[in-house]
């Protein structure tokens, strides 16, 4: 559900999207991130930022900032949620800065 998607500084796609929760629960609410290391995207690696944001994943927004780092906006119900990556790839995604 509604995707955005950034080219990384090394060239890979990074796509954000609302996907299922792992747990089970809440289905398809919660912030997926997938890497598409080759061109058709047949060879990604998909992560769930789990934080305890309930519902974080509806309308998932990427931007890259001047130091290469994507930063992943979304929204729960009711708040926005941001977030900065610690490496081009948004695993781990939380920067200590």
């Amino acid at each position: 559900f509604t995707p955005d998607a950034i080219v990384t500084v090394d060239g890979d796609l990074l796509v954000a999207y609302r996907g299922e929760n792992t747990s089970g629960t809440f289905p398809n609410s919660m912030l997926n991130v997938a890497r598409c290391t080759n061109s058709d995207c047949s060879d990604r690696v998909i992560s769930q930022i789990v934080d305890g944001s309930v519902h974080a994943g509806l309308d998932p927004s990427l931007v890259l900032t001047a130091n290469g780092l994507p930063v992943l906006v979304s929204a729960t119900f009711d708040e926005l949620v941001i977030r900065a990556c610690a490496q081009m790839h948004c695993n781990p995604y939380i920067r200590a800065d």
